[in-house]
């Protein structure tokens, strides 16, 4: 989405909806955007910041953790 051009001149709902189909697409299908992406406007444009931590029990007290954090910026 960084290298798509006119992405940042979207409202956040159309942002929200681009983002829900693509994940589809990758069959990421339990992830909400709107709980895990943040999409703030600045004078430059629009930045869109995702933070998340996945946990999943492994085995017995042993968990598998996955975190991410990632920040683009949108062109206009």
């Amino acid at each position: 989405m960084a290298e798509e051009d006119g992405l940042g001149n979207k409202r956040t709902h159309e942002l929200v909806s681009l983002l829900e189909k693509r994940f589809k697409v990758n069959n990421v299908r339990d992830f909400k955007v709107k709980d895990h992406i943040e999409i703030k406007r600045t004078p430059n444009g629009t930045e869109l910041v995702m933070v998340y931590e996945i946990r999943q029990p492994l085995i017995y007290n042993v968990d598998l953790v996955t975190s991410f954090a990632k920040k683009v910026e949108l062109r206009k």
